[in-house]
């Protein structure tokens, strides 16, 4: 009976969790989504990066945001940027 009842709240445990993460990536869809909108004063722009939506540590320049960067700059698929070496 006991094993049963902690059996049951394991699962909805799990069931929590994956719920969170299917609520997280919604919110940050829709926070992409609201991005590409036209704001009402040109002040409430922000740039975001088009390849995972991160807000901070935009690079204007290369249009993306430093963690993308870095992985396609390591991967060689920006032409120009090569790995620092001293």
């Amino acid at each position: 009976m006991i094993e049963s009842i902690i059996n049951i709240i394991n699962i909805i445990n799990i069931i929590n969790i994956v719920n969170e993460g299917e609520q997280r990536r919604m919110a940050r869809k829709a926070m992409r989504h609201k991005a590409t909108l036209t704001p009402k004063f040109q002040v409430r722009q922000h740039n975001r990066c088009p390849l995972c939506g991160r807000v901070h540590a935009y690079m204007r320049v290369f249009d993306m945001c430093r963690c993308c960067f870095r992985k396609l700059a390591r991967e060689g698929k920006i032409p120009g940027v090569v790995k620092s070496s001293w």
